[in-house]
């Protein structure tokens, strides 16, 4: 039996490939990836199967699922917000088509368990300082063509439930940072997730406004919770936000100043957009999930793996 990880060189894809070979007792594990990023993977390439490959395509899952007998199936393979905005057209095929491809190569194959990625711009974005904290159980009311395509995807796993008795869980995260999240040179400035890296590494970064509360989670944290989902012995929920900590932006900016202190920071006056404030109650309860990092120790990680890149 193995599990298959769509996106599986990605960002979040490669920190759990880890994980479950580390710490899951894992020894079968396929990435499935269309555009293969060995450098994220370098250090455990030769315990895992690299399979290039696209979600667009269902014989290729399909025969991937079949040749390597896979059990359980994590689905990652997305267009991000950004980049959702700048091409809808793209977008709509690689997050809602590609999503359907992925779940119906496993109902086919006979997969048992699907944990794939939602979001919790499923709740839509912000614009204010504070919010009022929202659970699984609040309206859905999308802003963006990703919390559009993220809704579909719950709907879409919602009918495989009912329909066909597949077992899927999928979790709407808030902001999830660390090493190797995207490019810092192309990315635009106002993707706050990357502004610690920016500063990191000596380009200009505007931070939201000291006050402006978020949630954040480490991409090591989120693993974690993935990891859970994939072995937990049932589940009382399908869908769980997922959060580690909540801060105020100016907790992040003092930080970064402190480790970089020739950082080129300035604050932005007005809110920047952000996603929902979320409850992980569901989540700690059901699915045992405890972030392992602080804010602090989080940033402490990413910013050292940025100064040993740019030497």
């Amino acid at each position: 039996m193995a599990v298959m990880i769509t996106g599986g060189t990605g960002f979040l894809g490669s920190y759990l490939a880890r994980r479950l070979l580390n710490e899951g007792g894992e020894s079968n594990v396929v990435l499935f990836e269309q555009a293969v990023n060995l450098d994220r993977i370098k250090d455990i390439q030769d315990r895992v199967t690299v399979v290039q490959g696209d979600v667009l395509d269902p014989d290729a899952l399909l025969a991937t699922m079949q040749q390597h007998n896979i059990d359980r199936v994590v689905h990652l393979a997305y267009l991000l917000g950004m980049a959702s905005a700048r091409d809808p057209a793209k977008a709509t095929q690689i997050n809602c088509t590609g999503t359907v491809n992925v779940f119906e190569a496993a109902r086919q194959h006979g997969v048992k368990r699907i944990v794939y990625a939602s979001s919790a711009a499923a709740y839509g974005s912000r614009l204010t300082l504070t919010d009022n904290e929202v659970d699984e159980d609040a309206r859905l009311e999308p802003n963006s063509m990703y919390g559009i395509c993220k809704v579909f995807n719950e709907h879409l796993a919602a009918m495989h439930v009912q329909q066909y008795g597949m077992d899927m869980i999928g979790f709407r995260p808030v902001v999830i940072f660390g090493p190797t999240r995207g490019n810092p040179w192309t990315e635009e400035s106002s993707n706050y997730m990357i502004l610690p890296e920016l500063a990191a590494r000596g380009l200009p970064a505007m931070m939201p406004p000291n006050e402006q509360v978020m949630d954040w989670v480490y991409v090591a944290d989120a693993a974690v919770a993935w990891h859970l989902a994939l072995a937990a012995p049932g589940s009382g929920h399908r869908v769980y936000n997922l959060s580690a900590e909540r801060r105020p932006a100016g907790d992040v900016t003092r930080y970064v100043q402190d480790l970089v202190p020739e950082a080129k920071i300035t604050i932005n006056p007005k809110p920047m957009g952000g996603l929902r404030l979320v409850s992980t109650k569901k989540v700690r309860e059901e699915l045992g999930f405890e972030p392992r990092y602080t804010m602090e120790q989080a940033l402490s990680e990413y910013l050292d793996h940025v100064r040993r890149q740019i030497g």
